[in-house]
């Protein structure tokens, strides 16, 4: 038996309940973490000096991933496109299947990518309120 020749049953109540709570979870979790980022960013970033510091280490930090996606592209770009080719003869009746799992990979990468560059570019503002 082949992967292509699998059928899932539909979603009952129950399963759909269970992911309608996670994305009201994942909706929560997206709205205490803007709270505590306007907390945060709202408190004073201290003297000048101070400010200078964090400016170099925010272009440092801001250089360093700018590299680091530069690298990663080629290989998110590479997986992507064998990811594709990958399951086009898995699914040779439904070539949206292997696209949609491409770009699922794509999705995810580029979320992974996004939340990397949030998270450094506010923990180095962050840290100049907490210093």
């Amino acid at each position: 038996m082949s992967e292509g020749s699998i059928v899932l049953p539909a979603l009952r109540a129950v399963e759909m309940n269970m992911l309608w709570f996670v994305l009201g979870s994942a909706v929560i979790a997206l709205l205490y973490g803007a709270f505590l980022t306007w907390k945060v960013l709202k408190e004073p970033q201290g003297s000048p000096e101070m400010v200078n510091v964090a400016r170099a280490i925010q272009e440092g930090a801001a250089a360093y991933l700018a590299r680091q996606f530069k690298v990663m592209a080629i290989f998110i770009a590479l997986i992507t496109v064998g990811l594709y080719f990958l399951y086009r003869p898995v699914y040779p009746h439904n070539p949206m299947i292997p696209l949609g799992i491409a770009l699922a990979f794509l999705c995810g990468a580029c979320a992974s990518a996004g939340a990397g560059f949030v998270g450094m570019s506010l923990a180095v503002r962050a840290n100049v309120r907490v210093a």
